[in-house]
Formats: C-alpha cells, sequence, structure tokens
C-alpha cells in the first residue's frame, strides 16, 4: 500500500509548524540531553561488548525531530572515524537540530530532508546502527516505516526503535478523543490548541487523564508543540508487548535482548512484582516472552515501548562471557563514582541499605543495594575500569578473608544486577576502550 500524500502532508506541516520536541540550540553550550542511544548500552546488548563504533560505522537517525539522538550520538562519536546520517520531513526540525550541531561543533552528521519511506531508493547504503525513535507510530502504515529500515540495516546491524505503549497511553487517548469532539468545527491549528488547553484545565482530578499523568514524565503542557503533539496529532497508535513481537516477525526481525531501556527493564521483569508461589510458578513455565508480556499487563504503566531489532537474534554481553568488564557509568554533570563509593560505605558502617533511583526509567523505579562486607571491595575495583570478572573474583578473594570465588561472583552478580537495572553499571570487553562519561560530554568546546 502506498502512503497517501494528504496523511503525510499533514504531518509535515505540523512539524514545519510545530517542531518538537522544541529545543533552543544556546543550551548546547552547557548541557547534552542524554538519548536512549547510550554507546556502552548499545555495544553490550547487540554486539557482544566488542564494537569499537570506529573504523567507519555507520549510524542512521530516521525521523531524526529536532534532533536528540543525532547530537548524543555525535558527541560520543566526536573522537571516532563513525559517521551519522539524520533524515526527516520536516526542515524546520531539521533546521534547529543542524543549529545545535553547528553549537556544539560536530561536523560528523549529514543531513538529509526526506521520508524515511524512500530510504531503500536513496543510495545511501547499509548501516551498522539504526535509531527510530518515536516516528513510526505517526505512520500510516507502520509496517511500510519498518520495511524500509531492515532494507538499509546490515545483516549484522542492529537498530533502536520507540513507539508509544498503549497501557500507560490511556488517559492521552481519551483526551484525544475529546479534542476531536470538541475541534470539530475547526481548522485552524492555533484554536485547536487553546481549545485542549481549556479542556486540560476542565478535567476533574479524578479523571483518567489525571489520575494517569505521573506516569508520563514526557508530558510538556508548558508549549504549543508539546499540546499538539500529545492530544492533536493527526496519526498516533501505541502498541502491546505481544503486538510488538507480532510487527517484528511480519517485517523479518526479532527482539535482541530484553525490551526496555536500563531503568526500564523492571517494568517488564513479572517476578519483581509476583509475590503469590503459584502465579510465580504459572509464569515461570511460560515462554521468555510471555514472561515479559505477563511483565508489561502487571505494570499496566509503560508509556513508551523501547526495544532493539536485528534481522536473527544473537548472544548479549553477560557476567559469564569470557573477558568481559563491568564497570560504573552514573550519569550527571560531575564524576560522582567516590560519593557513591562513599555512601555504599557509610550505609555498610551503619548497616543500611543504599537506595538508587533509575536513570533511564520514566516510571521511575529504584532499587536498594543491601549492606554486605564484599560490596566495597567490588566497586573499588570495579572504579578501576580494567579487571575482568575472573580477575575481579581472584583479587577480592586475595583482600577478603573465608570467602570463595563462587561466592564473590555472586555478590558480584547481585551488584551489577541491580546498577545495571537502573542504568548504572554497563559490561565490555576487554579489548574495548573505555567510554567518555556523561559528565565529559556535558559541556559543548569552546
Amino acid at each position: 500500500m502506498t502512503q497517501p500524500k494528504e496523511y503525510l502532508s499533514k504531518v509535515r506541516d505540523q512539524y514545519e509548524d510545530l517542531p518538537y520536541p522544541p529545543r533552543d540550540p544556546e543550551s548546547e553550550k552547557t548541557r547534552i540531553r542524554v538519548s536512549g542511544d547510550l554507546l556502552p548500552f548499545i555495544n553490550q546488548v547487540c554486539f557482544e561488548g566488542k564494537q569499537s563504533f570506529d573504523s567507519g560505522f555507520r549510524a542512521l537517525v530516521a525521523g531524526g525531530g529536532t534532533g536528540d539522538a543525532a547530537i548524543f550520538l555525535g558527541e560520543q562519536f566526536r573522537d571516532k572515524d563513525a559517521q551519522i546520517v539524520y533524515v526527516d520531513i520536516s526542515e524546520a526540525s531539521m533546521t534547529i537540530a543542524k543549529e545545535r550541531a553547528k553549537v556544539r561543533g560536530l561536523t560528523n552528521i549529514e543531513w538529509i530532508h526526506a521520508s524515511v519511506l524512500d530510504l531503500p531508493k536513496m543510495g545511501l547504503g547499509e548501516f551498522d546502527y539504526i535509531n527510530c525513535s518515536g516516528m513510526l507510530h505517526h505512520l500510516a502504515e507502520p509496517d511500510e516505516g519498518l520495511k524500509a529500515l531492515e532494507a538499509v540495516l546490515k545483516d549484522d546491524g542492529a537498530m533502536q526503535i520507540m513507539v508509544y505503549g498503549q497501557y500507560g497511553r490511556q488517559g492521552i487517548y481519551y483526551m484525544q478523543d475529546l479534542m476531536r469532539l470538541l475541534n470539530k468545527n475547526t481548522e485552524d491549528t492555533q484554536e485547536k490548541i487553546d481549545n485542549t488547553k481549556a479542556a486540560l484545565k476542565s478535567s476533574p482530578n479524578n479523571s483518567w487523564y489525571n489520575l494517569s499523568k505521573s506516569l508520563i514524565n514526557y508530558l510538556d503542557e508548558s508549549n504549543d508543540e508539546g499540546i499538539y503533539d500529545l492530544y492533536l496529532h493527526s496519526q498516533d497508535r501505541a502498541y502491546t508487548l505481544p503486538q510488538i513481537y507480532d510487527w517484528l516477525e511480519r517485517c523479518d526481525l526479532e527482539m535482541q535482548g530484553p525490551p526496555g531501556m536500563p531503568g526500564g527493564f523492571r517494568a517488564y521483569d513479572p517476578f519483581r512484582k509476583i509475590t503469590d508461589p503459584k502465579i510465580h510458578a504459572l509464569v515461570k513455565e511460560l515462554p521468555e516472552k510471555e514472561q515479559y508480556c505477563v511483565g508489561e499487563m502487571l505494570s499496566s504503566n509503560i508509556t513508551l515501548q523501547v526495544f532493539f531489532a536485528v534481522k536473527k537474534a544473537r548472544p548479549c554481553l553477560t557476567l559469564e562471557t569470557d573477558d568481559v568488564v563491568p564497570f560504573l557509568y552514573l550519569p550527571g554533570d560531575k564524576d560522582h563514582s567516590q560519593a557513591f563509593l562513599q555512601g555504599l560505605n557509610s550505609a555498610f558502617a551503619n548497616e543500611k541499605s543504599l537506595t538508587m533511583k533509575s536513570v533511564g526509567d520514566r516510571i521511575g523505579s529504584e532499587i536498594t543495594i543491601m549492606p554486605h562486607a564484599l560490596n566495597t571491595t567490588i566497586i573499588e575495583l570495579i572504579l578501576q575500569d580494567e579487571f575482568t570478572v575472573k580477575q575481579l573474583v581472584e583479587k577480592v578473594v586475595e583482600k577478603s578473608e573465608g570467602v570463595t570465588e563462587a561466592a564473590v561472583f555472586e555478590q558480584i552478580k547481585v551488584l551489577f544486577t541491580e546498577l545495571y537495572s537502573v542504568g548504572s553499571m554497563y559490561l565490555r570487553h576487554k579489548d574495548t576502550k573505555p567510554y567518555r562519561r556523561i559528565y565529559e560530554m556535558m559541556k559543548s568546546p569552546e
């Protein structure tokens, strides 16, 4: 089926008039917006931790909008032999993204004003990595868009996709239905936006919309762009996890690793929620995909579905992999590693737990690290960012009395599982160079 010209026109017009999300290029002088395209995460899940992102590595940002993904990838690739190709149908959005790159001094991005649906015939070649965030769910035929991406993905490449989650956005869709009814006699964009603002204020506190607002921390009603994109979009659909699995199969793709971002994994894990032994046993009998589906339905609050897709699924890097190095990767504009270690020591000294909030989870998960005699030693060694798991185990055994290698490995596993789940620890192959941290990328070069 060909894409209706009228539909493409409506979507293009929206993002020409109201580029989304709104971004001020001048802010690039003092901060970097962290997208889901974190190289440690991509490498661990998709490339067994061995990808250098160098030597001609090619990334495509499909539907790049005002530039969050392109700028973040561009900054991470600053000192690498890697190229980013940005494609979007909105020239106004691309103009903002280009200005952001200019302020940050990035020269590794190629800018293309075009439809993602035309990718297979544009002669751009194939890509090692594709980002497609928040675009496919706005197509009249999302299968066409996903197949277009699959056509330009290398056989051993990977793509990260974000589409809306059906359960968590129910309040949004009720409000969209209301606005279609209230705005049926007007075509004026500003009038529609003004009507929406008035309707939002009129919504009672116990409405589904207000009750679910806390789930959507990307909800921005402070600007017209956000209002229109949330409540007045001409084409907007959402997906459950079973629908995503079916969608990938139709397009000859497979999910790589579990669904979710670091911090968002927990929303798909049913065993963190189930307390009844019988239900726990029933879910344990299900295939892994269905276990994630149970987790999604038990959470019922996932607003964005984020996942990796590949042509053929392959192993992810794990603690059991040979020559794997675990490392701390804390967010923020400063090096917080020593503060984390001090907090861990203080909690251990007072026989208290240490609570950490997720950095990548949009619904505010947090973890609790329980006191353990080996925690400080393990973290001190991990902070050196050079020891494999095998070396860590050996060194901890040397420094501690009466502990076995098996006990040390189990505690490393406990720490890694919790810290990875909130986006604060990752794995890399020992031959892969350490990654630049977020605080090192925060300000643009003078």
